[in-house]
């Protein structure tokens, strides 16, 4: 921290890949402004656009460092060391402030003792749709109620500059570091309570998820304990039990009945939900109205010739022209040159890749991908002449949809199957949404890449799974949609019976996938059981050969779940 306290206010923000956000928090902040201040940023070497989001806002007073840190504790004593303001606060990417507030709290600031060391004031939380939920007031004994928990809401809390002279975060904190440096430093006569709420407080972040909750109320526990050892801490012990209830019905029935059971004391209360919000998601812009909107197509290869021909067959007659193919060739040398010359009219660009798993070959065709809508098509499925037409007028139906998803049959004359049209669940993604029927718009994919460990071709025991797990990334930023009228075709299991190690790989990579990202118990065994229950009907409708592929499958996805 630097000697000379030449501003009113040092704001210190630290950031990590938020650049959206962060984006939203400076835009708040005015260049002109009746008290002296300074934001001080520190970056967590982000691998987004925080840097050009500074940039962006060259007329703010701001103090920019990108540094690898060990959390946000070691940021904010890295940021500490450069502030010349009298007094810091500390603010979250997401976070908003109430200008005309803020210049009122600086106001009582100034006729501060210099004997007064913190000021408090309430903190407004809100949602990302900027909905407020409560109003956080600080504690009117904070010293009497800190053996509790956290007595003063910290985006709220004004710290006079010369409290880090002597005093830094303990960067070996995780989510608690702030109450640390409050049970270090408060006393009875060197706190304020204010009445002004100047600060917003964006729901989800670190310390106020549901996936942390527990691990901050074991922190806090410990802090509680370690400095207050006669104390009875009654509080954080109902706090800690409550949490691991939380995320014990999380792990049994799922993240939303969780959110339900954690609201359950809020509600009766008096308070609104919190944990059970509907999930925010961001919008993607509007295509552009009045011209086409590119698209590419991305297309991973291997041994498919024929296949590969019938799906370029069906590009070549297509309703919608503007649309270009990225092929990822992992075949030998000359493997696809004859065929490719039969379909010289279509604008294909050709790389060649060594065979490498069909995940790292789209990723490596994904980096050159420039169109406004971007989609995966399985080297095996063929589209309908007017699909690629629907997929733009549904974009334009639907501005706020970031991926589209049609249905796919085994023929042109095979009835559609009867599923949902309109918005899908989380759920709902793992049913008929393969990589054949996906459709994005390429600013919710800028960040995503398909995982190297699934699909087939990687040696690993995963061979599927590569496509659900790329949209369950989508689906946490943007809407997806499906609808019937996008029509892709491609060849059914019970026309093409894949052999036993591939029902096996397809199930390790099915339980994998359900186990990364966290589904809970219940969905697990309903993907274990659901081929032995669909069996008797599958056996009548296609035959002993199916039932025998669905009884392999139950089995595999069994041994997977028991292995895992």
């Amino acid at each position: 921290m630097m000697n000379e306290y030449a501003l009113e206010l040092s704001v210190i923000i630290a950031v990590c890949n938020a650049a959206k956000p962060f984006d939203a928090t400076l835009g708040g902040f005015s260049a002109r402004s009746p008290f002296s201040y300074e934001i001080v940023v520190q970056d967590a070497m982000s691998a987004d656009d925080t840097e050009q989001v500074v940039l962006n806002h060259a007329d703010l007073p701001i103090s920019y460092e990108r540094a690898p840190d060990s959390g946000i504790y070691d940021a904010w004593n890295k940021a500490l060391l450069r502030t010349r303001g009298k007094w810091v606060c500390f603010m979250g990417a997401g976070d908003s402030i109430d200008w005309p507030a803020l210049a009122q709290c600086i106001s009582e600031l100034k006729q501060l003792p210099d004997s007064v060391e913190y000021y408090s004031t309430p903190v407004r939380l809100v949602t990302p749709s900027g909905a407020a939920l409560e109003l956080m007031c600080p504690s009117t004994a904070p010293v009497r109620d800190l053996p509790q928990g956290m007595s003063l809401p910290h985006p709220g809390l004004f710290h006079r500059s010369t409290l880090f002279t002597r005093h830094k975060f303990d960067a070996t904190c995780r989510i608690a570091g702030d109450y640390d440096f409050l049970c270090r430093t408060l006393r009875e006569d060197n706190v304020r309570i204010g009445g002004i709420t100047y600060v917003s407080m964006l729901t989800g972040g670190i310390s106020g998820s549901m996936g942390s909750m527990c691990t901050s109320e074991k922190e806090l526990l410990r802090l509680s304990r370690k400095y207050f050892p006669k104390a009875v801490p009654l509080k954080p012990l109902l706090r800690l039990a409550r949490s691991n209830g939380y995320l014990g019905v999380r792990w049994l029935c799922g993240k939303r009945v969780a959110g339900y059971f954690a609201d359950l004391p809020r509600l009766a209360q008096g308070k609104p939900r919190l944990w059970s919000l509907p999930e925010q998601r961001a919008l993607a812009t509007p295509l552009p109205a009045l011209e086409q909107p590119s698209i590419d197509l991305l297309v991973a290869t291997l041994g498919r010739l024929n296949e590969l021909d019938r799906l370029l067959t069906s590009l070549e007659k297509q309703t919608y022209k503007n649309f270009r193919v990225l092929l990822a060739d992992q075949n030998p040398p000359g493997y696809l040159d004859d065929m490719l010359a039969r379909h010289a009219s279509l604008p294909i660009n050709r790389t060649e890749l060594s065979p490498q798993g069909v995940s790292s070959a789209r990723n490596a065709i994904q980096a050159q991908s420039t169109a406004d809508i971007v989609a995966f098509p399985d080297d095996d499925c063929w589209y309908a002449s007017d699909t690629l037409e629907r997929v733009v007028e549904l974009f334009r139906v639907y501005p706020s949809c970031g991926a589209l998803l049609g249905v796919w049959t085994a023929s042109p004359q095979t009835p559609a199957p009867k599923i949902s049209e309109g918005i899908v669940s989380r759920t709902g993604l793992f049913r008929l949404a393969g990589t054949c029927v996906q459709f994005y718009r390429k600013e919710v994919i800028t960040d995503i890449q398909f995982d190297p460990q699934l699909g087939p071709g990687t040696g690993l025991p995963y061979g599927c799974g590569e496509d659900t797990d790329y949209l369950l990334h989508v689906h946490a930023l943007t809407e997806v949609r499906r609808y019937k009228r996008i029509r892709v075709f491609h060849p059914a299991p019970e026309t093409n019976l894949p052999p036993p190690e591939k029902v096996a790989s397809y199930a390790a990579g099915r339980i994998y996938l359900l186990k990364k990202h966290k589904f809970p118990l219940w969905f697990i065994f309903a993907n274990i059981l659901f081929p032995v229950l669909a069996l008797p009907f599958g056996m009548v409708v296609h035959g002993r050969g199916w039932a025998k592929y669905r009884w392999q499958m139950f089995k595999a996805r069994l041994r997977a779940w028991r292995c895992g």
